[in-house]
């Protein structure tokens, strides 16, 4: 890849081992969403492609964490599985990769983008039919992100983190084969954003959200989660853990499974 236009911050490098583990993910399973250790101007990297070029993860702290090939586009990542996703009746919509990938292995219909600044109001058109859900991590990015998505949708639903959890990494790290659940849960109780828009009427001609469907879900929302954190959740064959996880958490519900 090119080196960037300008040096914002230093690289100090990142591997993918070391990602995996800073995130508590699977290696096995982020190489087979298709990420791969690289070099990028001159230090490892982690590439992640998506589709309008590849993401590399230059730094495990500091900043900058990510950067782009010069010329790249930014883009949805996940509309691999837009078909399934629609047929689902809702998505989740996320900021980041790492969260993209601990979404999909809860086996959620999740879509990211990079940030909340590079929305584009186009993409909502990507959704007709969908009900929109929207994860807000704590603190103003958090907020940005919300304001920006609710501006091109006719509603979104926040789902909310439960004290000591930012995002859906820490939720699948703290919770472990849990995870499913509890995301469950807190979504029945996702808090509603919708914007006047009698003056704006005719913007998204054809969006027609009444087909959206649900699942049934627990009836509370978790206050806190388990602060322990599962190591044997992680530790396991990959494929052999995703397995039993589909059977616990995702039978009896077909269109779950097909999203893993």
């Amino acid at each position: 890849p090119k080196k960037p236009k300008s040096k914002r911050g230093t690289l100090q490098g990142c591997t993918l081992s070391q990602l995996a583990k800073a995130k508590n993910l699977p290696p096995e399973y982020l190489r087979f969403l298709g990420w791969y250790d690289t070099i990028y101007a001159g230090k490892p990297a982690v590439a992640v492609p998506w589709p309008g070029g590849t993401h590399y993860r230059v730094n495990l702290e500091g900043n900058p964490k990510y950067l782009w090939d010069e010329g790249n586009k930014v883009s949805v990542l996940g509309l691999d599985r837009l078909e399934e996703i629609r047929r689902t009746g809702w998505v989740l919509i996320v900021e980041g990769e790492t969260d993209f990938a601990a979404g999909r292995l809860m086996g959620l219909p999740v879509v990211a983008i990079p940030g909340a600044s590079t929305w584009k109001d186009e993409w909502a058109l990507l959704f007709q039919g969908c009900q929109i859900y929207v994860w807000r991590e704590p603190g103003k990015g958090g907020e940005t992100f919300v304001d920006k998505l609710a501006k091109s949708f006719w509603e979104i639903k926040v789902i909310e983190p439960p004290a000591g959890t930012k995002d859906l990494c820490d939720l699948h790290d703290q919770a472990g084969e849990e995870a499913r659940n509890f995301f469950d849960a807190l979504k029945t109780v996702a808090q509603e954003v919708h914007i006047d828009r009698t003056d704006d009427m005719g913007r998204w001609a054809g969006y027609d959200a009444s087909s959206a469907s649900f699942y049934n879900q627990p009836p509370k929302a978790p206050k806190q989660l388990d602060r322990t954190r599962v190591e044997r959740h992680h530790k396991e064959n990959v494929p052999e853990r995703v397995t039993r996880e589909k059977r616990l958490l995702y039978g009896g519900h077909p269109e779950r499974e097909s999203l893993l």
